[in-house]
């Protein structure tokens, strides 16, 4: 007797983990439940924001697939509904459901049924992107699994992982079959800081990122909407080159060709894991791509495209960036070097152009994204910066915000002089200079972590209050400025007190570098303007 085949249908299934707002309670609902109940819903959370990311950018997908919107008054509409018509969705899944059984053999959700078992790999291969398992060059980041023993995963973990790979697919060596390139790229997002808006529930999100599209409003999205679909219901296409046939195409890309490999129970342990289909490499990303946001390489910078993405940076928060996108969100493409998301200006035009949503609302803007080296994870990362809307209607307070971050910016370039100073007549007293050496001193103290870091906190509050006090917000913010300026300073001092040569330094560098301080936050006509002398001190 055949062992039956077993069935894992997204549509009835829980899979998709979220936090409800009457109990504040961790659930996993199934797809159909995620969209119904959108409403009731605070969030999606799940451990890694790689996945979590990729899950809205899904639901988004499906939002668009089922309720459209073709225009601002159908967008409307949606919106004062406070909810979505089951009605549309469960015509929608009744047509597609075998499309969303993850293991269907003709057809598997998301995946590529004729891939081979002879080149199946551990699972931890497809969950280092989400578990943070081992697998291959990646370290361990949180789970002690390894190639050799892999814990088979749940069908609905199973599932999220793979919707994560197809969206930030890793790059570098890869299953292959005879004649295929040995090693894969990674999709643009592996390199992107993904944004996402957030409202009070998983509803108000969704929408809020379901952008006009396909020629709407003069967006450069060169396709036919007719002959626009997702992922799943296509047949694979043949391998080889191909262009985007719509937004949903582009949104629900397979970068990675993948089959899930279930025991009789459901639980999968195996995956074959090949290279997926590479957008042209003439293509222009940036102009597709709505929920990244751009700037401008430096000039002179050749060889690259002329928009780079903006991504995450070891020791750089969002809100350094973040900032500057408020500021340009309402502003020609081009201005400033910043090309804000596509789904950061719908809301601005939302809030400003068509009245939808008021000047006194929040909303957040949630990043998720990656800091790689190569094909390497280094780590993960997800930020979220509150957005007040009231900066749509007053462009000049978005201006003083950046000028703000600007001037957090100038107070680092004091302070790294102070430091390196204070390392240099440490290291140095009458003797010339190794600038080499001072640098790597200077670098071991984590001055510049320890400044920004205690900066967060102040930068979020900076950015709500500045609109509704301007001059109190910048008050409490430059005094933030000086103190983690002094905190930072004072600890590389403290560092380097274990010797006369550093506590003399001290001595020397501190009053330069106070009077530096002050010029810069606070405007001041005291304070040497040239670095610290020994022989003059």
């Amino acid at each position: 007797m055949q062992t039956p085949r077993p069935i894992f249908d997204l549509t009835s299934q829980p899979w998709i983990p979220c936090v409800l707002r009457d109990s504040n309670t961790l659930v996993e609902l199934s797809l159909r439940d995620a969209l119904v109940r959108a409403h009731e819903i605070v969030e999606i959370s799940d451990a890694s924001p790689l996945v979590g990311g990729s899950l809205y950018r899904f639901l988004v997908a499906v939002v668009h697939r089922v309720y459209g919107p073709p225009d601002v008054d159908a967008w409307g509409e949606l919106w004062t509904a406070g909810r979505f018509d089951p009605a549309p969705l469960d015509t929608y899944l009744a047509n597609y459901r075998d499309r969303f059984d993850l293991f269907h053999p003709q057809h598997p959700f998301y995946q590529t049924p004729d891939l081979p078992e002879p080149y199946a790999v551990p699972i931890s291969k497809l969950a280092q992107i989400g578990l943070g398992t081992t697998a291959g060059n990646n370290a361990t980041l949180f789970s002690h699994d390894s190639d050799d023993s892999p814990r088979p995963l749940r069908p609905a973990v199973a599932a999220r992982l793979l919707v994560a790979n197809q969206t930030f697919a890793v790059g570098g060596l890869i299953s292959r079959k005879p004649g295929e390139p040995p090693s894969a790229k990674a999709s643009p997002l592996f390199t992107s800081a993904l944004i996402i808006n957030v409202g009070q529930s998983l509803f108000e999100t969704l929408l809020l990122n379901a952008v006009l599209v396909n020629g709407a409003r003069g967006e450069p999205f060169e396709f036919d909407p007719a002959e626009d679909r997702p992922a799943w219901e296509s047949e694979p296409p043949a391998r080889g080159e191909r262009r985007p046939q719509g937004y949903l195409d582009f949104l629900t890309w397979q970068f990675r060709r993948i089959r899930l490999l279930p025991d009789s129970e459901g639980l999968v342990a195996r995956a074959i894991i090949m290279d997926g289909w590479s957008l042209p490499d003439d293509l222009d990303v940036s102009a597709r791509e709505t929920m990244v946001a751009y700037r401008r390489p430096p000039k002179g910078a050749s060889g690259i495209p002329a928009w780079q993405p903006i991504a995450f940076e070891p020791e750089r928060a969002l809100w350094r960036d973040g900032t500057a996108l408020l500021r340009w969100s309402r502003g020609p493409r081009n201005e400033g070097g910043i090309r804000a998301p596509r789904v950061l200006r719908w809301v601005a035009e939302l809030t400003t152009q068509h009245g939808v949503l008021p000047a006194d609302r929040f909303v957040a803007l949630a990043a998720y994204g990656i800091c790689a080296n190569r094909s390497k994870l280094e780590f993960w990362r997800h930020e979220r910066l509150p957005l007040p809307l009231a900066y749509f209607h007053a462009p000049e307070v978005a201006v003083v915000l950046a000028d703000e971050v600007a001037l957090a910016e100038e107070v680092e370039r004091v302070l790294e002089s102070a430091v390196y100073h204070l390392c240099r007549h440490t290291l140095f007293r009458n003797q010339p200079e190794d600038r080499r050496r001072v640098r790597t001193l200077s670098d071991a103290l984590q001055w510049r972590l320890e400044y920004w870091s205690q900066l967060d906190e102040p930068a979020l509050a900076l950015i709500v209050d500045l609109p509704r006090d301007e001059n109190g917000a910048r008050t409490r913010w430059e005094h933030e400025l000086r103190r983690s300026a002094q905190d930072a300073f004072e600890g590389s001092v403290l560092a380097l007190a274990t010797s006369i040569a550093g506590m003399r330094s001290a001595a020397l560098v501190r009053p330069w570098f106070r009077s530096k301080l002050a010029g810069v936050v606070k405007p001041s006509s005291s304070g040497s303007e040239e670095a610290p002398k020994e022989e003059a001190m």
